[in-house]
């Protein structure tokens, strides 16, 4: 009679184990926007504090939470674009529309902002301006941020109402 050993049983997965689930890859996708949407969504930053030892400072990065639950998104997008349809295809295109027009709109009041506002003023603030471009020191752009934010959130919206549409959504039967 032959004898089986398995040599590492805790790490022992069967073969049914090792089935590529296009369905899992987009629940741990969605399940990672999710977790990182329900944090508090702000920039990163660089906060100098002081080690309580030595008394050097010490520079600690905070995780920019807006762009990794963009970039989140955005794999999730990646990932579920063998199931896209006609409809979620033109959403995004009428998304990408609103957001590009949102920026051009932007854009043309930083300009108009740009022209009433004095050489003295300009200098003071450090303001320089470059038409295909939001300025950091002027607040066009956080308001452009705060679009995109939302525009992924709605990308995220129509992402999800595609896994219904798929059927992605499996049904649990509970019995008594």
């Amino acid at each position: 009679m032959a004898q089986i050993e398995i040599a590492d049983h805790e790490n022992y997965q069967g073969e049914e184990d090792n089935v590529f689930s296009h369905q899992s890859l987009v629940m741990k996708s969605m399940n990672k926007v999710i977790d990182l949407g329900t944090k508090e969504l702000h920039e990163g930053c660089d906060i100098i504090t002081q080690d309580p030892k030595t008394g050097k400072p010490i520079v600690v990065h905070e995780e920019d939470r807006r762009m990794a639950f963009i970039n989140s998104i955005k794999m999730c997008k990646m990932l579920m674009v063998c199931d896209f349809d006609n409809e979620i295809k033109q959403k995004i295109i009428s998304l990408n529309k609103e957001l590009k027009d949102y920026k051009k709109e932007l854009l043309l009041t930083q300009k108009k902002s740009w022209a009433s506002t004095s050489n003295i003023t300009r200098h003071k603030l450090n303001i320089s301006f470059h038409p295909a471009f939001l300025n950091k020191n002027l607040p066009f752009l956080d308001r452009y941020k705060e679009k995109e934010l939302q525009y992924y959130m709605d990308l995220f919206e129509e992402l999800t109402l595609l896994t219904e549409r798929k059927g992605f959504y499996a049904e649990i039967a509970y019995s008594a």
